[in-house]
């Protein structure tokens, strides 16, 4: 877990990567040649994507595209002037020859390699050729296809090069949880002499592939140029929240505006990322929140769903996909993320991801979100319907913090971007689904690898730990279930997930106090203040009579849980949802009379089925 080294900046930078991008020290010693870049490319941007069949890129093989390494699919790509190209999928982008605009951020040609994630269910950014910003054009490729880039491809301005990344089976969620079979790459979709079935991604037809294409509008480009200079001129924090309602873009105006700081030319090397929507996490697992710091070394670019690896400060667990569950839990959490970041007196700039509830008691919540964060910049994204909702945000306030006094929140008014794209086949519930899964079958998961393993978890043996006395010492049901029966709650726990804290024992004496024993269960008063949030954990049985429970954990995490052997656990239990083909994966399960969790006796008519009469006024129930 990544900590604050001192009051006044994060300090991160792995071994690895200690060489400074070449890309940064050109964009910062050429500023004026990479904002001539930019404005040239503006007038490009501003037109619909499908208008111009000239920028428009066709692959093909030995012309623009060359296959150098049939075995990790590495193909080079050359782009003529202002021509973009659209990729699906996990993939290495190196920028081999002159730079690409991607996401309104310009990238030099240097060494580095930057592994991007474009999931098919969110607008696809364009790679689009530009020119190098700086003063000594290079060209970075190895010896042995110097001749290429050098020779044959030598009129073309643009040069990229593409690979599979270190990202392992993730394709192969589809054999578990077929909805999201092609949610990173249509799997009939490839060219067979440019890439393998294997491959992790596809170079897209804009005239013929089903997708949407990120098109920035001329008023988010003025934001992303606003505050991306606010944020390399700011000589204290600076604190950006978006709000707007949901489906309005609020996510990937972030990720663009988090691209932009992290790689626009700026002498910051780190963020701070509120990830605070627990329905659609940018960096948290499933059903929670967190902090969460960035760095421009770790090179992830697009829509990762939380897959790669990213040091967290601070992660709660909030058991639901929506603050409407718990919205007291889920403000206690989010007091306890900014009191963490207050105390640390942090000099660079913060975002705040948000859930798109801006109606009812969801104002209430922004509101003191904005009282406790205290921004210094809100950008809210207006449609007709949440104009009148923002009226009603304390947006006036005077704020103090630690390193300023006295200031306000500069407001910028931006329409939203609604999405339009009415063929997506992946509901929230669906992405939610598969996050689950992915969290839970991940094997390994560094900076450098991440690997997956989608075999149903019921065929893999689970952890055994201790409950009572040992191992988990507490357990915590949501509020309206905190008086079960003590003959229920073995049935409220299997099958489900939960969320696994850690406490330090220096306080065992404060958590024997906080706990009652229903039968052999240690059930908690209230969630202690030091605990720690650990992973989330998934039920498979409980054993009474020995007083343990098995569980499912995801597998990057048990050498940390192997090492935490005197740690005193807690469990949460919320309404986290359980994949059903985890509990029943029709492939293994489809001739067996014998499943877990699966019964086949049939109900009697009516059993355990409430039917709650609508309280509707009849016609001779109105007064008359």
């Amino acid at each position: 877990m990544a900590h604050l080294n001192n009051a006044n900046t994060l300090q991160y930078q792995e071994a690895s990567d200690s060489d400074e991008s070449s890309s940064s020290k050109e964009l910062t010693t050429a500023p004026d040649v990479r904002k001539e870049v930019l404005e040239e490319y503006d007038e490009e941007n501003e037109e619909e994507p499908h208008e111009d069949s000239r920028v428009q890129f066709k692959p093909l093989l030995n012309e623009n595209v060359f296959v150098i390494n049939k075995s990790n699919d590495t193909l080079l790509v050359a782009l003529t002037r202002k021509q973009r190209i659209f990729i699906s999928g996990t993939f290495c982008l190196q920028v081999v020859k002159g730079g690409v605009l991607y996401g309104h951020t310009h990238y030099n040609a240097s060494k580095d390699t930057y592994t991007v994630w474009h999931p098919l269910c969110d607008s696809i950014p364009s790679i689009q050729s530009s020119y190098f910003a700086g003063w000594e054009e290079r060209v970075y490729i190895d010896n042995e296809d110097r001749d290429l880039v050098e020779c044959e491809l030598k009129d073309f301005p643009c040069i990229i090069k593409l690979h599979n990344p270190r990202v392992d089976n993730l394709l192969q969620s589809s054999e578990l949880y077929p909805e999201a079979g092609n949610l990173w790459k249509n799997q009939e979709n490839f060219t067979p002499n440019l890439t393998s079935p294997q491959c992790s991604f596809t170079i897209l037809d804009e005239s013929e592939s089903q997708f949407l294409p990120l098109h920035i509008t001329g008023e988010w480009l003025n934001t992303i140029e606003r505050l991306g200079l606010a944020h390399k001129n700011s000589a204290h924090d600076m604190r950006v929240m978006v709000l707007g309602g949901k489906n309005t873009g609020k996510s990937t105006l972030l990720r663009l505006l988090t691209q932009n700081f992290l790689y626009g030319g700026s002498s910051q090397e780190e963020l701070i990322y509120f990830d605070l929507d627990p329905g659609q996490p940018e960096f948290s697992p499933p059903d929670c929140i967190s902090v969460n710091q960035l760095s421009r070394f770790t090179k992830v670019l697009g829509r990762h769903m939380g897959q790669p690896f990213f040091p967290v400060i601070r992660q709660h667990y909030l058991g639901s996909n929506s603050p409407q569950d718990s919205p007291h839990l889920y403000l206690r959490c989010i007091d306890e993320l900014v009191d963490y970041l207050e105390e640390q007196i942090y000099m660079g700039t913060s975002l705040v991801n948000l859930p798109g509830w801006i109606k009812g008691f969801g104002l209430n919540i922004l509101n003191h979100v904005i009282h406790r964060y205290k921004p210094t910049h809100i950008v809210m994204l207006e449609s007709k319907s949440s104009r009148q909702y923002f009226e009603e945000l304390n947006t006036d306030t005077l704020f103090t913090s630690s390193l300023r006094d006295n200031y306000q929140s500069e407001i910028l008014n931006v329409q939203a971007k609604l999405n339009s794209f009415r063929e997506n086949k992946f509901s929230a519930a669906t992405l939610r689904t598969h996050n689950m899964l992915a969290h839970f079958h991940t094997q390994i998961k560094t900076r450098s690898l991440i690997s997956y393993n989608f075999t149903p978890l019921v065929l893999q043996p689970p952890l055994q730990i201790s409950f009572g006395n040992r191992g988990i010492q507490g357990i915590r049901f949501f509020e309206e279930f905190e008086d079960i029966h003590k003959d229920d709650i073995k049935n409220a726990l299997e099958g489900t997930v939960v969320g696994l804290y850690s406490f330090s024992d220096d306080g065992c004496n404060k958590l024997k106090d906080n706990t009652t024993f229903h039968g052999v269960f240690p059930m908690l008063k209230n969630l202690p203040s030091e605990i720690m949030f650990f992973s989330l954990a998934l039920i498979h049985s409980i054993d009474i009579g020995n007083k343990f429970m098995n569980v499912y954990i995801p597998s990057f995490k048990t050498n940390q849980l192997d090492r935490s052997s005197g740690t005193t656990w807690l469990v949460v239990r919320g309404k986290s949802e359980t994949p059903f083909c985890e509990l029943y994966p029709p492939k293994i399960f489809s001739n067996s009379n014998k499943i877990p969790f699966i019964s086949h006796e049939r109900r009697k008519k009516y059993e355990h089925i409430w039917k709650v009469r609508r309280n509707v006024m009849r016609r001779g129930h109105h007064l008359k």
